[in-house]
């Protein structure tokens, strides 16, 4: 899971749900001037915590190629592509 990925879209989601009046996000630092890895205030760290939970319970199962002109290694390709995009995403691909 690529968790830079998932980071991204959780700062973008938190700037838009926190926009002020005029539709501009605040301009304080969102991350900790002390740990990058942490948010400034409790709020946002919640919302990191919860975020990152409700990701890890995504699991996408990839469905095998089917039809009259079976080729297994088109289907590993195939597969591995599929893995590869979704787990860009900061999501998991079941095994």
């Amino acid at each position: 899971m690529d968790t830079n990925k998932m980071r991204e879209q959780f700062e973008e989601a938190w700037a838009y749900a926190m926009r002020n009046d005029e539709g501009v996000p605040g301009s304080k630092p969102l991350r900790s001037l002390v740990d990058p890895e942490r948010y400034r205030g409790s709020a946002v760290n919640g919302a990191w915590h919860w975020w990152k939970l409700s990701r890890e319970a995504v699991v996408v199962e990839l469905p095998r190629i089917t039809g009259h002109e079976y080729d297994p290694l088109a289907d590993a390709d195939y597969r591995e592509g599929c893995r590869e995009a979704i787990e860009a995403q900061g999501l998991k691909v079941a095994p």
